[in-house]
């Protein structure tokens, strides 16, 4: 076999190695979507609805039972020029398996809003990070 002939077949094998389908690990959710799949929780939910230059915020946080703490922070924030600044942040925390958390902010402009989720979920002596977050446009 001449060299042309080589590197043509070792292009060929180091391209499928990069195109191999990986595998991901994640939990269905409902409805049939792709949701993340976690060691000490076992929900989340966010809703960020805007109106009448108002903000409503709803997250909620489920652990799984053995959960003994729920903390972190819940984050407004604006988009101005690409960038997303914090409007408002709340601290929340939780004992036990859930947090639940619900506030209203007035809304200085409209644009592109986002809710963001930090917290840390305890189980077990073991503490996950939870990063999420909801964006909303308000027009």
């Amino acid at each position: 076999m001449n060299k042309q002939k080589k590197l043509v077949i070792l292009l060929t094998l180091v391209l499928c190695i990069f195109i191999m389908p990986l595998q991901a690990f994640a939990a269905t959710g409902g409805n049939h979507m792709v949701a993340p799949q976690w060691d000490n929780t076992s929900m989340v939910t966010m809703s960020l609805r805007c109106s009448n230059y108002n903000a409503h915020c709803d997250v909620q946080v489920i652990g799984y039972s053995g959960t003994t703490k729920i903390t972190g922070a819940v984050k407004l924030q604006l988009r101005i020029a690409g960038i997303y600044c914090t409007q408002k942040t709340w601290n929340v925390s939780a004992s036990g398996q859930s947090l639940v958390f619900e506030e209203d902010q007035p809304l200085a402009m409209k644009g592109m809003y986002r809710l963001v989720l930090d917290v840390d979920v305890t189980r077990k002596g073991t503490t996950e990070n939870i990063w999420l977050d909801k964006v909303t446009r308000y027009s």
